[in-house]
């Protein structure tokens, strides 16, 4: 009796094996898609808030330039500061309002601080800590070199410094001198 052998086709442990790599490789391709898909949208999401907090200073910036003179009001629970054109900000810890219309929220932390021409260490508007005292005055735009902000978030920090007025003729006018 002659036993014919057939050696067309795959063996059970060659089929079971071939299945496993290709299930490795596929966990590989949607791991990758997954890693990827995630990355961009943390990259989206942070340039979406870069965005809002870049505008909302922008309009600040603009209002600030505009204006003479700031009154500037520091309360326990918030701080005030209102320009001589009508223009309020109102810095809470989780949120700042500028003219009662633009706003950020959802924040940490937020610490307001004026760097002054005549004191090297700088005004603290608003922070962390509410222990401190009301205090309220007014400070010329010529007095104040910027005013800068810390934003905490949970997923990021934010630090923007506003110049007032950093290319104004009015800081010249010491150096013309008249004949």
């Amino acid at each position: 009796m002659k036993f014919i052998v057939e050696t067309k086709g795959f063996t059970l442990i060659e089929t079971l094996v071939a299945i496993n790599l290709s299930f490795i490789g596929l966990t590989f391709v949607v791991s990758f898609y997954l890693f990827v898909l995630k990355f961009t949208q943390t990259i989206s999401e942070h340039n979406t808030n870069l965005f809002i907090y870049q505008n909302f200073f922008f309009e600040l910036e603009k209002c600030i330039e505009c204006s003479d003179a700031f009154r500037i009001e520091s309360h326990p629970q918030y701080a005030l500061l209102s320009t001589t054109n009508s223009d309020t900000l109102i810095i809470y810890k989780d949120s700042l309002i500028l003219n009662g219309i633009l706003k950020l929220s959802d924040i940490d932390g937020c610490i307001a601080s004026i760097f002054n021409y005549n004191i090297d260490s700088p005004i603290q508007l608003s922070g962390n800590n509410s222990s401190y005292e009301s205090h309220h005055f007014t400070a010329s735009s010529k007095e104040i070199r910027s005013i800068h902000f810390q934003i905490k978030t949970t997923q990021q920090f934010f630090s923007y410094e506003i110049f007032v007025r950093a290319f104004s003729a009015n800081r010249f006018i010491d150096l013309v001198k008249e004949e």
